[in-house]
């Protein structure tokens, strides 16, 4: 698979500015507004995530069938067609090497050897880009118990992370 969909800690906009993907050609960059306090900066971006995000190439804001929950320090998505409700997230051209996927199943906690044991699971996904076309992905879907974390009820983290920043100032 050439993509990958990423709906949280991932997500373009919460990336320090020296490790954002760039732009696939003809693909503007999303909006980088101000999603609340800052995810990451450059002294605390894990090391392993540095070089694999500068191969990626940004191809545009999807969604997929699902929801998503607030686990604390990051959200989890759970891939559910008949959910009625979507999960939003940007979507990255993969490049051939497999390190890259080897370095994200690691910073993702996931094992394809014992995925049972994985914190989160790869599995592939078709995501409607915002423009209406379909592309298959990857994606790491939450593989734990879900009934005490709180949904994300627009299935957006950003805009999450924006909601919440603004109740939390005064």
């Amino acid at each position: 698979m050439r993509h990958l969909f990423v709906y949280g800690t991932l997500r373009w906009c919460l990336l320090p500015e020296p490790y954002r993907p760039r732009c696939a050609p003809g693909v503007a960059p999303p909006s980088a507004q101000f999603v609340g306090a800052p995810l990451w900066n450059e002294e605390n971006f894990p090391g392993l995530l540095q070089a694999v995000m500068q191969k990626l190439s940004y191809a545009g804001t999807g969604q997929v069938w699902g929801r998503l929950y607030d686990l604390g320090p990051y959200p989890g998505a759970v891939l559910e067609k008949d959910a009625g409700s979507v999960i939003t997230g940007d979507v990255y051209y993969l490049p051939p090497d497999p390190a890259v996927l080897v370095s994200l199943d690691a910073y993702e906690d996931y094992d394809a050897r014992y995925p049972e044991r994985s914190l989160f699971r790869r599995v592939p996904v078709s995501v409607t880009m915002l423009g209406g076309q379909h592309l298959d992905c990857w994606i790491y879907v939450y593989n734990g118990d879900i009934s005490r974390a709180r949904l994300i009820p627009d299935g957006d983290y950003l805009q999450y992370r924006r909601w919440n920043f603004a109740v939390a100032t005064p």
